[in-house]
């Protein structure tokens, strides 16, 4: 079993160099920050189709912070691959390492400067919605509704008292007569 997983992975090692997958993987990469980039300022910003909710700034922040371990994991694999080929031959590493130097710094570059950047905002963000000046705004927002609500409560049962008052003087002629009943709450239902 174990020869078989061995050549299992031999196989698709093989093939992964073949058809250079670390390069078309770290390619894909670099769009995948650049458009996470695109994606988060346009949240952040609340231009894109996402609304800027806190789960919604979480995934973000997560997908970059993923992107960029990724992309940190393969420019280490690079560096110390190079750092092996430059030991074996120390004249022709040059270009390479300087090309992959390049390559990663425009690579991380930019999920470098979002992940700052988004975890500055969000910060930022956090602290205006949930600032001072906000929590008594809510608080004194929440004292005027509750004391509308409690007013109202009182014009309605002196209402109602009201109401009863005059059924109660009535009672013994409206309980007799039932088109007069109709009438005098007509009335009373006219004036609330």
């Amino acid at each position: 079993m174990d020869k078989r997983k061995s050549r299992l992975f031999r196989k698709l090692g093989s093939w992964a160099r073949r058809v250079n997958l670390a390069r078309k993987s770290a390619y894909g990469l670099a769009v995948a920050a650049v458009l996470s980039v695109f994606a988060t300022f346009a949240t952040f910003s609340n231009m894109g189709p996402f609304l800027p909710t806190s789960m919604t700034l979480f995934v973000l922040l997560t997908v970059n912070l993923v992107i960029l371990l990724i992309l940190g994991v393969m420019v280490a694999r690079q560096i110390i691959q190079l750092r092996a080929t430059q030991r074996a031959n120390a004249g022709s590493s040059r270009l390479h390492r300087r090309i992959v130097t390049l390559f990663s710094i425009v690579a991380i570059t930019p999920t470098i400067i979002v992940a700052i950047v988004s975890g500055l905002f969000f910060e930022f963000g956090m602290q205006s919605w949930f600032s001072d000046k906000v929590r008594t705004a809510l608080d004194n927002s929440q004292a005027v509704a509750e004391a509308y609500i409690e007013e109202h409560k009182k014009a309605l049962q002196a209402d109602v008292l009201g109401v009863a008052r005059d059924l109660n003087a009535q009672a013994y002629s409206l309980s007799q007569n039932q088109a007069l009943l109709e009438q005098a709450l007509s009335v009373q239902a006219q004036f609330l």
